[in-house]
């Protein structure tokens, strides 16, 4: 009898303990789905295509040194073996919006959208304006944006704004400040 009550004792010991050491442990950080307007200048002449594409934590290296001449080279598999959306900002329209609720978002972020088990899903996404190569005083391709999705950095469902110059892709709208 006294071992089954210090057995129910240490029960009860666990029952109360282990949800709160639970919920001390780091939490996940959760993926947002937003709404881009991204909006040329209208100086820029003709046809633009910007690439709006998922990536996930692995794939971020990869791309930040993406060659994005070669990107858009005819025929190129990178490119097309992307799940990506091309929005397209004409002369006569300098403005292009990928919804909160477009489809692509099921994709990007797949079972990560509601369970966040464990990275599976894009943690960014990467602007790729098709346009002539901007002068840079840096060796960064300013024709490639990445834009984080965590909820930390941007409210759930917010508008983000994306303006493509002379001098390359922009961000508009003014993150969330990183919280410690």
């Amino acid at each position: 009898m006294n071992g089954l009550r210090r057995f129910a004792v240490v029960a009860m010991m666990v029952a109360v303990v282990l949800p709160t050491l639970i919920g001390c442990g780091p939490s996940r950080e959760r993926m947002g789905r937003y709404t881009y307007v991204v909006s040329a200048d209208p100086g820029i002449p003709g046809e633009i295509e910007v690439d709006v594409v998922g990536v996930n934590e692995a794939g971020g290296l990869e791309w930040d040194a993406m060659d994005v001449n070669k990107y858009f080279l005819p025929g190129t598999p990178r490119r097309a073996n992307e799940i990506k959306k091309t929005l397209t900002l004409s002369q006569g329209n300098r403005v292009a919006t990928l919804s909160k609720t477009d489809p692509i978002w099921n994709e990007w972020l797949g079972e990560n959208a509601s369970r966040n088990d464990g990275g599976i899903g894009a943690r960014s996404v990467y602007f790729v304006a098709r346009m002539a190569q901007p002068v840079s005083a840096t060796s960064r391709d300013t024709r490639l944006l990445s834009v984080p999705l965590s909820q930390r950095r941007w409210n759930n469902g917010q508008e983000i704004n994306i303006t493509l110059s002379g001098s390359g892709l922009g961000l508009a709208s003014s993150m969330k400040p990183v919280e410690e």
